[in-house]
């Protein structure tokens, strides 16, 4: 079993469950994946998530997820 944070998923497998999730979802930067609600249960710290509702919410995380770092 694995301690302490967990590894943050790539931007390009990100990006890619973005493109393919079913709205509405929330999304948690701090692990980059897709979360069934708020607060993200798989980072011990909070984080930033952002509400994806509409395609404009979706292209919006699309072309921030390159800025956010490897």
């Amino acid at each position: 079993m694995l301690w302490g944070k967990k590894k943050k998923t790539s931007v390009a497998v990100a990006t890619t469950s973005v493109q393919q999730g079913t709205l509405p979802f929330h999304f948690c930067f701090g692990c980059r994946e897709i979360i069934a609600e708020r607060p993200c249960d798989a980072c011990d710290r909070e984080t930033e998530i952002f509400e994806v509702s509409t395609e404009t919410d979706r292209r919006l995380l699309v072309s921030r997820l390159p800025s956010e770092g490897a």
